[in-house]
């Protein structure tokens, strides 16, 4: 799997990491998926990741030391997030682009394309 191209996506509900990774692969991306914030760095530092798709229903607080850590790590995260939950962006610092769900599977992948497109150059 190229660092250019891969991307994970980590979220508490596996049917939803399930169908945007079949979207992603779809795609052309290479895919890994955690189920736990407990994954995240460990799987980041084994593998090659260019972007991080962090669906945050369901995790506590603690999710959002992860998506620092990702900051401090300069990978582009995006931060999924029922409707309900668009206050956390101020909350917690989000300074990625904060996508609300239903998510848009056209712009989400046109979003992604850009990121690493100018992320890598």
């Amino acid at each position: 799997m190229k660092a250019a191209n891969s991307i994970l996506c980590i979220g508490r509900h596996r049917r939803n990491q399930e169908l945007l990774s079949q979207v992603l692969i779809k795609a052309g991306y290479g895919v890994r998926v955690a189920l736990s914030d407990e994954d995240l760095i460990p799987t980041i530092q084994q593998c090659p990741i260019s972007l991080v798709l962090l669906d945050v229903t369901g995790f506590d607080a603690k999710i959002w030391q992860s998506y620092h850590a990702l900051q401090s790590r300069a990978i582009p995260t995006f931060v999924i997030a029922p409707p309900q939950s668009s206050h956390l962006q101020v909350r917690y610092g989000v300074i990625q682009p904060f996508l609300v769900k239903p998510l848009a599977v056209h712009s989400l992948l046109q979003l992604i394309a850009h990121t690493l497109r100018t992320h890598h150059e």
